[in-house]
C-alpha cells in the first residue's frame, strides 16, 4: 500500500497549485504537503492580509481511480480556503477604512481605500473575513458585477466607535429575490441575501439598496423599541432601534416583515410605524409577541398592497390608506384606534380584533367605500371580547353599486364560527355606521352583537340604492341583554325597505316616543365606553321601533310582550315578525294590551318555541296587517286570540301544538284562506264571530277536536286541504252558505262526530266526502245536498244537530245520503 507521503508527492507532481519549494530533512510533516503555499506580503505600510488554506478533514484513503479523485480533494481544499482582511492598529490615526467586497467575473476583489488588495477565484474562497479598525470603518458590499458572496459568505468586524455615525455596511449595485436582518444584539445580527450570508458586529448603520422582491427584519434581542418610516432618500425605507442602530433600504417589490417575536414573550419590545411616503407598495406584515406594542402614529400608503400586524397592544392613531389591499390588526391585549386615526382600503377588507381576551375601542375613522361605477362597499370586522365604539367613530362600507359589511362584535346571531363573538358590545350616540347603496344595488349588511350586553346608541344606515335596489340588513342584538336608543336607516327609494332585527333574551314594547323607553333613554353624555351590565328585560318603545322606517324582526330568548296601550302599525310594505327561542324556559308572546299592532300590507309573522325546548304561549290582541299575510305559530305551547285579528286578502295561518282558541273579544276576519293547525295537545276552538270565506284546520292531536264558527255570506272549507282530526269531533258553523270542498273526516268511520251547520245552502264537491263516526247536520234557511260517498256510522236523531228529511241508502260500509231541509 502507497504511503502517505507518496501520494501527497503524486498529487503535487500532477496538479501543481504552487511553485515547488525544496523539503527540509528535519522539518517536513505530512501536513506541510496539504497546505497552500500562500506566503504573507505587505499590501501597503499599515495593512496585512493573510490567507490561510485550512483542511476540512484527513485525507482519505484514494480509490482506484486516484488521479480523478485527486483533483476533487484539491478543489474541495480551495473551496475551503478562509480569506482574513485585518486593519492594522496604525488605522486608528486616520479616522476609518472603507473596505469594498466585489465580484470581477469568476473573482472576488477586494480593495482598501480604493486599492487593490486581494483577487481570488471566488469558488476558492470558503469564508471572508474582514476587521476594522477602532476608526469608523465601511464596508461595500458591491453586487453590480454579480454576487459577490461565497457559500460562507462575509463576516464584518467594526470594531471600537470613536467618533459619531459608526462603523457601515453598504449594500449596492444589483438584484436580489429575498434579503432578511435578524438583530441579534445592539449592533449585531446576521443579513442573509438569497441564502448567502453577512454576520457583523460592532455596526451601527446598514445602508441597502439592492433592489429586492421581499424583506424581513427580524429583532432577536429583546426589550428595545424599533420604529419603521421613510428613509434618508426616496424610494427608501428606515428602520432604527433604542439601542442606535440605523437600518436603511430600498423599498422592496413584494412584502416588507418585521418581526419581534424571535426574542420571546417575556420581552416587551414597541414597534412604531411614522410616516412612510406615498404609495409604498409592498406588502406590511408586523409580527410581535404578547408583550409587543405595535403602534402606527404616521401617515402609511400602501398603494394598493395590504397591511397585516399583529401583538399584544395595536394603538392606531395615524393613517394607513390601501387601494383595495387587505388591513388586518390583531391585539391579543387590546387594539386602540384613537380619534386622529384614519384607516381605508377603497372598496377592501379592514379586520381589527382584539382577540378572545383583550378589548378593541374605536374612536377614529374606517373607510372601506367604493364609489367607482359598479362597485361595491368592502367589508370591516371589530372584534374582541369588549368591543366599544365611541367619540364620532364612524365606518363606511357603502358602495356605487351595492352596501358592504360591517360586523361589530360578530356575526349574525352571534353563529358564526369564523367569527368570535364579543361577550360585551357598546355603540355611543354619536358613532355611525353605513352600508349604503350610492348609486343602484341593495343596502349592505351590518350587524351589532354581544354574547351577554349590547348597548346601541349610534345611528346605522344601510340604504338602497338612488336608482333601484332594496334597503339593507341590520341587526343589533345579544344572547341576552340590550340597550337601544339607536337610529336605523334601511329605506330604498325605489325599493322595498330592509330588516332590522333586534334579539335579546325578553323584550318589553311599551307606547310612547322615540326615546321614552327605558332603555332608548340610556344616553352617554361624555362619550365613556360602559361595558356595565344591561337590565334583564330590555324595553323599548313603539315610538323608537316605528323611527327605524323598516320591516322589524323582534328575536328574544324567553319573551315579548306589551305594555301599555302600544300603537305599532308598520308603513309602507315592510314586514312585523316577533320570535322566542324558548331553549330552556317558558316564554310568552303577549300582545293584548296593543291597541294596534301591524302593517300597511307587509306580512306579519309571530312565532313562539322555535326550539320546541320550552313551551311558548302566544296571546294576541288587536293586529291588522292591511292586506298582509298572518303567520303564527309556536312550536310547543298554544295560540289565544283576545282583540281583532285582521288580514284583509291576507291569508291568516295558526299553527300550535297546545291548542288554539279565542276569547269572548278575539275574532279573525280575512277574505284570504284561513289556515288552522294543531298537534301534540288541545282543541281547536274558534266559536266567535269569525268573518272568513276560505278554511282548512287540521287537528292530530289524541282526541283533539275543531271547532269554528263564521258569520260571512260564504264559507268554502276545503281551499287545500279540508278538515281532519285523529278521533276528535269537528264542529263548523255558519251563517251563510256552506261548501265542502275538500275532505271533512275524523280519520274513521266508527270514530268522532261531525257537526255541519249553516243558514243557507250545505253542498258538497266530489272530493268534499265526509267520513266520521257520527253524522250531524243543521240548516235553518237553505238546502243540504251531501249526496256523495261519504262514510258515516251513524246520523244523529235529537238535538240542535239532528238530521232533518233524510233519505238514506245504505250499504255496508257507506251512507250515501241527500239530506233536504223540508219546505216550509
Amino acid at each position: 500500500m502507497p504511503s502517505i507521503g507518496s501520494i501527497a508527492r503524486f498529487i503535487a507532481d500532477q496538479f501543481p497549485f504552487t511553485k515547488k519549494r525544496k523539503k527540509s530533512p528535519t522539518n517536513h510533516t505530512i501536513r506541510d504537503e496539504f497546505t497552500a503555499n500562500l506566503g504573507v506580503m505587505r499590501l501597503e505600510a499599515r495593512r496585512v492580509l493573510n490567507a490561510a488554506a485550512v483542511p476540512v478533514g484527513p485525507p482519505p484513503t484514494p480509490p482506484p481511480d486516484a488521479a480523478a479523485n485527486a483533483a476533487a480533494a484539491a478543489q474541495s481544499q480551495q473551496q475551503s480556503v478562509i480569506l482574513t482582511v485585518d486593519a492594522s492598529q496604525q488605522a486608528q490615526q486616520h479616522g476609518g477604512d472603507i473596505f469594498v467586497v466585489k465580484r470581477n467575473g469568476e473573482n472576488v476583489d477586494v480593495t482598501i481605500n480604493g486599492s487593490p488588495s486581494v483577487s481570488k477565484p471566488l469558488s476558492a474562497v470558503g469564508q471572508l473575513i474582514i476587521n476594522g479598525s477602532d476608526g469608523n470603518d465601511k464596508l461595500v458590499i458591491d453586487y453590480s458585477g454579480g454576487n459577490p458572496l461565497s457559500g460562507g459568505g462575509i463576516q464584518f468586524n467594526g470594531g471600537k466607535e470613536l467618533n459619531p455615525g459608526g462603523d457601515q455596511i453598504v449594500i449596492e449595485g444589483g438584484p436580489a429575490g429575498a434579503v432578511t436582518y435578524t438583530l441579534d444584539s445592539a449592533n449585531s445580527g446576521v443579513i442573509t441575501i438569497d441564502s448567502m450570508s453577512i454576520s457583523f458586529s460592532g455596526v451601527e448603520s446598514v445602508s441597502d439598496t439592492l433592489s429586492a422582491s421581499s424583506r424581513a427584519i427580524y429583532v432577536a434581542a429583546g426589550g428595545g423599541s424599533l420604529t419603521l418610516g421613510d428613509g434618508r432618500a426616496a424610494g427608501m425605507g428606515e428602520v432604527t432601534t433604542s439601542s442606535g442602530m440605523v437600518l436603511d433600504f430600498a423599498d422592496p417589490t413584494s412584502s416588507l416583515t418585521v418581526d419581534t417575536a424571535l426574542s420571546g414573550s417575556a420581552s416587551f419590545e414597541t414597534i412604531t410605524v411614522s410616516t412612510f411616503h406615498d404609495a409604498f407598495g409592498a406588502n406590511l406584515f408586523f409580527h410581535g409577541d404578547t408583550g409587543d406594542t405595535l403602534n402606527i402614529s404616521g401617515a402609511v400608503d400602501l398603494g394598493a398592497a395590504s397591511l397585516t400586524g399583529s401583538a399584544g397592544t395595536i394603538l392606531i392613531s395615524g393613517s394607513i390608506t390601501s387601494a383595495g389591499g387587505a388591513i388586518d390588526l390583531a391585539g391579543s391585549q387590546a387594539v386602540t384606534i384613537a380619534a386622529t386615526a384614519n384607516i381605508q382600503s377603497v372598496g377592501g377588507f379592514v379586520t381589527a380584533d382584539a382577540g378572545a381576551a383583550g378589548t378593541l375601542v374605536d374612536y377614529g375613522v374606517i373607510d372601506v367605500s367604493n364609489i367607482a361605477a359598479g362597485a361595491t362597499g368592502g367589508s370591516v370586522q371589530l372584534l374582541g371580547k369588549y368591543v366599544g365604539l365611541a367619540g364620532d367613530a364612524r365606518v363606511d362600507a357603502s358602495g356605487n353599486a351595492g352596501g358592504g359589511t360591517i360586523l361589530v362584535g360578530g356575526d349574525m346571531h352571534g353563529a358564526n364560527p369564523l367569527v368570535h363573538n364579543a361577550a360585551r358590545t357598546y355603540v355611543g350616540q354619536n358613532v355611525t355606521l353605513s352600508a349604503d347603496a350610492l348609486h343602484q344595488g341593495n343596502g349592505g349588511k351590518i350587524i351589532v352583537w354581544s354574547d351577554d350586553v349590547t348597548r346601541y346608541f349610534g345611528s346605522i344606515s344601510a340604504r338602497g340604492g338612488a336608482l333601484d335596489g332594496d334597503g339593507g340588513f341590520v341587526e343589533v342584538s345579544s344572547g341576552h341583554n340590550l340597550d337601544y336608543n339607536g337610529r336605523v336607516d334601511l329605506g330604498a327609494a325605489h325599493g322595498i325597505t330592509g330588516l332590522l332585527l333586534l334579539d335579546p333574551d325578553a323584550i318589553v314594547i311599551t307606547h310612547g316616543a322615540d326615546g321614552s323607553g327605558i332603555d332608548d333613554a340610556e344616553v352617554d353624555v361624555d362619550g365613556t365606553i360602559n361595558f356595565a351590565d344591561g337590565a334583564g328585560t330590555f324595553t323599548i318603545s313603539d315610538g323608537a321601533i316605528l323611527a327605524a322606517g323598516s320591516s322589524i324582526l323582534l328575536e328574544a330568548n324567553v319573551s315579548i310582550g306589551t305594555v301599555g296601550a302600544v300603537d305599532l302599525t308598520l308603513t309602507g310594505a315592510n314586514t312585523l315578525s316577533l320570535t322566542t327561542k324558548n331553549n330552556l324556559a317558558l316564554g310568552v308572546i303577549d300582545l293584548t294590551s296593543a291597541v294596534a299592532f301591524g302593517t300597511s300590507g307587509g306580512k306579519i309573522t309571530i312565532s313562539a318555541s322555535t326550539s320546541k325546548l320550552a313551551p311558548g304561549l302566544i296571546a294576541i290582541g288587536a293586529m291588522d296587517s292591511a292586506g298582509g299575510d298572518i303567520e303564527i305559530t309556536t312550536g310547543f305551547g298554544s295560540i289565544t286570540l283576545t282583540g281583532a285579528l285582521t288580514a284583509g286578502a291576507g291569508a291568516v295561518t295558526l299553527t300550535a301544538a297546545g291548542g288554539i282558541g279565542e276569547t269572548a273579544t278575539g275574532t279573525i276576519s280575512t277574505t284570504g284562506t284561513l289556515t288552522v293547525s294543531n298537534t301534540l295537545g288541545g282543541d281547536v276552538t274558534l266559536d266567535q264571530a269569525n268573518v272568513v270565506t276560505k278554511f282548512d284546520a287540521s287537528n292530530t292531536a289524541a282526541s283533539g277536536t275543531v271547532i269554528f264558527n263564521d258569520t260571512a255570506v260564504a264559507l268554502t272549507v276545503g281551499s287545500a286541504t279540508g278538515i281532519s282530526t285523529s278521533g276528535g269531533d269537528i264542529t263548523v258553523a255558519s251563517a251563510g252558505t256552506l261548501a265542502l270542498n275538500k275532505a271533512v273526516t275524523t280519520g274513521a268511520a266508527d270514530t268522532g262526530t261531525v257537526r255541519l251547520q249553516a243558514d243557507g245552502n250545505i253542498t258538497q264537491a266530489a272530493i268534499g266526502i265526509i267520513t266520521a263516526g257520527t253524522l250531524g247536520v243543521y240548516d235553518t234557511a237553505g238546502d243540504i245536498t251531501l249526496d256523495q260517498a261519504n262514510v258515516v256510522g251513524t246520523a244523529l236523531t235529537t238535538g240542535i244537530f239532528a238530521a232533518q228529511d233524510t233519505k238514506t241508502r245504505q250499504s255496508a260500509a257507506t251512507s250515501r245520503s241527500r239530506i233536504r231541509r223540508p219546505a216550509p
